[in-house]
């Protein structure tokens, strides 16, 4: 029955992380006030090795760790943001645009326009913001 899903959107979790949080904590039957301290914190941000060299040397120690069964001192090290600054540099945070073809633009639109006007009658969204620049 229709009570027994939740249909949550990724877009609501970017623009209203705390709202969309408490819709889906309501949902299950737990307490909406509550806040998980990471709702606000960006938990895996995009990263890239700064010198893949080193990379390859702290993953080789890490699966070493991992097999000496030494979990508490693996955790230490990748929650150091020493290490993290040393090891990996930022990159940029939004998607880049891809310019399509004219081709790979009509085989997108005949591929997914007709799902996602699914979804928006289906959950009463509108969701013309997804597919108008593929009609």
């Amino acid at each position: 029955s229709e009570e027994r899903l939740l249909v949550s959107f990724y877009d609501d979790l970017l623009t209203d992380p705390q709202a969309t949080m408490q819709d889906m904590l309501r949902f299950i039957g737990v307490d909406a006030s509550y806040v998980p301290p990471s709702v606000f914190a960006q938990v895996n941000p995009s990263v890239s090795p700064r010198m893949p060299w080193l990379n390859n040397v702290a993953w080789r120690m890490a699966k070493g760790l991992r097999r000496l069964q030494l979990h508490g001192l693996l955790g230490v090290a990748k929650r150091s943001s020493l290490a993290r600054r040393v090891l990996f540099k930022p990159t940029d945070q939004q998607p880049s645009q891809l310019e399509l073809s004219p081709q790979a633009r009509d085989w997108l639109s005949e591929r997914f326009v007709p799902d996602i006007m699914e979804v928006e009658k289906a959950t009463g969204r509108d969701l013309t913001g997804w597919y108008a620049s593929y009609v």
